[in-house]
């Protein structure tokens, strides 16, 4: 729905500000829009990275069951990538048994997807592998993978020694 409003026009959460434009052919005005995102405070996001989705979209092994899972999972991610949420509240929001969810999320475990996080009382939590998005402080992503790479540097180092 465009609403206008003095000389903006919103869309959702676009907002499209007009202007005018010389067309340097024939020297007349043209009416142009520009679009602007607006102020993304309050919303709930992540960055992803393209070529991860890309290889879990052609992985066969992931059926519908855990593909959604991880959509589910994606949908709750907390800063610095934790995810906490039971099995059993999983289960119920996607209609789904907890056996099923329980072998969903062993299967994204298992392929690197989901890293395991601290125990929480009794309760695990898991991060997302940060191959695979992100949500939080670009700066504490580079930290992690600055310090993932002097670790990987330094088994390379011993294993030549």
């Amino acid at each position: 729905m465009i609403t206008n409003r003095g000389n903006i026009l919103r869309q959702e959460k676009m907002l499209m500000r007009p202007f005018e434009l010389i067309d340097v052919t024939t020297g007349e005005l043209v009416p142009a829009i520009t679009l602007v995102r607006r102020s993304w405070k309050g919303e709930r996001y992540f960055m992803g990275f393209q070529e991860m989705f890309i290889g879990l979209a052609s992985d066969k092994e992931l059926t519908l069951e855990p593909k959604n899972v991880f959509l589910y999972l994606l949908g709750k991610l907390d800063f610095d990538n934790y995810i906490f949420v039971s099995q059993t509240q999983i289960a119920n929001d996607l209609g789904m048994q907890r056996s099923h969810v329980s072998r969903a999320i062993s299967l994204l475990a298992s392929k690197g997807i989901l890293l395991e996080g601290p125990k929480v009382n009794r309760s695990r939590t898991f991060r997302l592998n940060h191959s695979y998005g992100w949500k939080g402080k670009l700066s504490n992503l580079r930290a992690l993978r600055t310090k993932e790479n002097r670790k990987l540097e330094k088994a390379d180092s011993l294993q030549v020694s």
